[in-house]
């Protein structure tokens, strides 16, 4: 039997569900009628997860530095912190998938006769961008892709890259940059501000009017979108 820690602990972690959830239901029990929808015991764990976690770290939680005994908050600390929570979760949706490291991505077949011989360090690291940005960013691209069409015109909308407007799974690689570049080069993220906010990511100029709330919005009705929850009132 799987370990399913949450699902276990089912009637606590539906209160934090619910708590993130209420108001897009007109009532738990319509909540709860459509958690109920949710296939089977594991994806029941997965989303009591995922949910609990938003709650969290992201909803609920808040990054302060302390000095000299006192708290003080730095907004975009505590939106990187934030950010940087919501893609790891998108990441956990999909935790089950297979995993194809860089060695594997380079030596499937229909990769082969393209590729090699790779003729210096500078291509062996053109092709690990390449790597990065098309399946490193996978799950990203993938959970944003899956969204409604309103909610994909929604984060449409709200990023600019080199001025002008793309698809939303254009975006979402953008988003998955953003993140990488914080996990590996410590660049903390400045473009959830509230207001236009410009930056250079991968190359590009990138004009932002994409909020941490915006961001959450779209977190949260993803989810509910994933597991097949059908709310009673929308936000985006």
């Amino acid at each position: 039997m799987p370990d399913m820690p949450y699902f276990q602990e089912e009637g606590r972690f539906l209160e934090h569900a619910w708590d993130v959830y209420r108001d897009y239901f007109g009532s738990r029990s319509n909540f709860i009628a459509q958690y109920k929808k949710i296939p089977n015991d594991e994806r029941k764990n997965l989303f009591l997860m995922i949910v609990s976690g938003y709650k969290h770290l992201v909803r609920d939680g808040e990054y302060t530095l302390v000095e000299n005994y006192q708290r003080l908050y730095i907004s975009h600390l505590d939106q990187t912190y934030k950010f940087i929570s919501i893609m790891s979760l998108i990441e956990a949706v999909f935790a089950d998938e297979e995993y194809v490291d860089f060695y594997q991505w380079l030596t499937k077949r229909k990769h082969r006769r393209l590729i090699f011989p790779i003729a210096d360090a500078q291509g062996l690291e053109d092709l690990y961008r390449e790597y990065k940005l098309n399946f490193g960013a996978k799950r990203a691209v993938r959970f944003f892709s899956e969204l409604d069409e309103a909610a994909q015109s929604f984060l449409a909308t709200r990023i600019k890259i080199n001025n002008r407007y793309n698809p939303a799974e254009v975006v979402a690689q953008k988003l998955y940059i953003i993140r990488s570049e914080f996990v590996h080069q410590a660049r903390v993220i400045l473009e959830l501000n509230d207001g236009l906010m410009y930056s250079k990511r991968g190359g590009n100029m990138m004009y932002s009017m994409l909020s941490l709330k915006d961001l959450q919005l779209l977190f949260e009705h993803g989810i509910l979108y994933h597991f097949c929850m059908t709310p009673d009132y929308r936000k985006i």
